[in-house]
């Protein structure tokens, strides 16, 4: 479990170690960034291995209207030369001084010291739907998550684990995150995740505390083994390992999943996933006709899982099923897979960072999809 961060200096200390990586890219000068209501102008960097661009200011209390003082950093993608009007996708703040949960992200502290960029799950915008208890259901178990205890509560809150301040591959976890938020809240928007009811739906800083997490720490720990002090080289629920005192990232299921999602749009399929599923393809019927199921890890257990989620999810038994792990694979889980009529589909690493997955055999795969699938506007021309 981790301790989020209240002493004013410390969060001082780590917000510039974070904005190092941040300024880092590549500056696009000071850019209007729209939100409801206005906009501010404020710097802006890319971040081009990522595609991810950033904004930050610091604003006191009272600044623009401003209720609680904190670091804002607005998130989004593409390059900034590109577009012609800017909004972000998503707000990962920080609070300036001691951290209240009336601001949804915070840093948190491990117990062997380590700081981690945190958030509750609360991404607004204004958007009808998005609300905080619709993502926690959206948000998948195999994405990484933590508990976090706020100096005086009884009852540790759940929160999305981003990323290591002090990693440099910060800024490729925090893309991962917002790729995953604007799935959220394009899904919501077109009607493909129905909210949860008596969600609300409000900015993500308002002026009201997150709602609270209906999933405990004690039925979290009984379902997934969490335990703060894993063994070295050992992997917990929530995708992160210990080793030699440092937490590092061991699960990339985000980033696989949605690259996968990507390419398969660019080649002409309507690739999207539900509160369930990591990736399906629908046909012109509306049926469920292609079914992915995403591990980054060939751990048993995930392995196990991952059979047991295509073969519950699946509304008929002729849908095409398919795994993906990483490669190289063991030759007895493909014909295990096929036991069962799941086709596995590997994916490798451009490079040693990890940063880019790529499917080799993925062109086989498609060929042997079924004709009448739901066509993507996204088409790579």
């Amino acid at each position: 479990m981790l301790n989020i961060l209240h002493d004013a200096q410390e969060i001082e200390t780590q917000v510039a170690t974070l904005l190092s990586f941040v300024q880092a890219g590549e500056s696009r000068s000071n850019r209007d960034i729209g939100f409801k209501g206005g906009y501010i102008t404020v710097p802006t960097f890319y971040h081009a291995e990522s595609d991810l661009w950033i904004a930050y200011e610091r604003q006191p209390k009272g600044h623009n209207g401003t209720k609680v003082a904190k670091h804002w950093f607005g998130y989004g993608l593409g390059d900034p030369n590109d577009k012609k009007s800017m909004s972000p996708i998503c707000e990962i703040n920080i609070p300036i001084g001691r951290s209240t949960a009336w601001v949804a992200g915070a840093l948190a502290k491990d117990s062997s010291g380590d700081v981690f960029l945190v958030h509750t799950g609360k991404f607004g915008g204004g958007k009808p739907g998005v609300g905080q208890k619709t993502f926690w259901q959206y948000y998948s178990d195999d994405d990484p998550k933590d508990f976090a205890l706020y100096t005086g509560n009884q009852q540790p809150k759940q929160m999305v684990l981003i990323g290591n301040v002090a990693s440099p591959e910060i800024m490729s976890f925090i893309a991962d995150l917002v790729t995953t938020v604007q799935a959220f809240k394009q899904d919501v928007a077109a009607g493909i995740i129905a909210p949860v009811p008596g969600d609300n739906n409000v900015d993500e800083d308002d002026d009201s505390p997150d709602v609270a997490q209906e999933k405990t720490i004690s039925n979290h720990i009984g379902t997934h083994g969490l335990n703060d002090s894993d063994a070295n080289e050992s992997e917990n629920a929530t995708g992160w390992q210990r080793s030699s005192g440092t937490v590092n990232p061991t699960r990339y299921h985000a980033r696989v999943r949605n690259t996968l999602t990507h390419i398969l749009k660019t080649k002409g399929y309507f690739a999207r996933r539900d509160m369930q599923k990591d990736i399906l393809i629908r046909n012109t019927k509306n049926e469920l006709s292609v079914l992915f199921e995403v591990k980054s890890g060939c751990d048993t257990q995930s392995l196990y899982t991952a059979v047991g989620q295509l073969l519950i999810n699946s509304e008929k038994e002729t849908h095409k099923k398919v795994l993906v792990i990483p490669s190289p694979g063991d030759s007895r889980i493909v014909e295990a897979a096929k036991a069962y009529e799941i086709d596995t589909l590997f994916f490798e690493w451009e490079a040693e960072d990890k940063k880019q997955p790529v499917f080799p055999d993925l062109d086989v795969l498609i060929g042997g999809f079924p004709k009448d699938l739901q066509a993507s506007s996204e088409v790579k021309q």
